[in-house]
C-alpha cells in the first residue's frame, strides 16, 4: 500500500497556531536530542514527522530541506522509518514543486 500525504492547514486560529508552534518546537527537540545520541531512527521518525508539521504551518520548503537533509546523509541505507521520509519528500516536491498542493490534498482525501 503507497502512503499518501495529506497537509492539513490551520489558516489563522490563533489558538491552533500556537498548538502547531508548541508541537513543532517538541519535536525539533526531539530531533536533535536523537542526533545528539546517536538513535538515527528515532531522529529519522522525528524528522519525518517535524515535516509533516511544519507542512501544516505552511513551511514546506522548510520542511522538504529537513527531509532532503536526512535521505541525503542517509544515501545507501535503507529502513522502513528512511522509506516513508522518501516517500513523503517525494511527495512534498511533486506536490510543492507543480503549485498544486490542494489536488495533492484532495487525492490524499480519496484514497486514504
Amino acid at each position: 500500500m503507497q502512503a499518501t500525504y495529506s497537509p492539513r492547514r490551520v489558516g489563522n486560529d490563533a489558538h491552533a497556531l500556537d498548538l502547531l508552534s508548541e508541537a513543532i518546537a517538541r519535536v525539533e527537540r526531539a530531533a536533535a536530542r536523537a542526533k545528539d545520541q546517536g538513535a538515527v531512527v528515532l531522529e529519522w521518525r522525528a524528522v519525518t514527522g517535524l515535516a509533516r508539521l511544519l507542512e501544516e504551518a505552511g513551511r514546506p520548503d522548510e520542511a522538504r530541506e529537513r527531509l532532503r537533509a536526512i535521505c541525503g546523509a542517509a544515501d545507501g541505507l535503507d529502513s522502513p522509518e528512511l522509506d516513508e521520509a522518501r516517500r513523503l519528500l517525494a511527495v512534498m516536491q511533486t506536490c510543492g514543486e507543480a503549485g498544486y498542493m490542494a489536488s495533492c490534498h484532495e487525492e490524499g482525501t480519496r484514497n486514504g
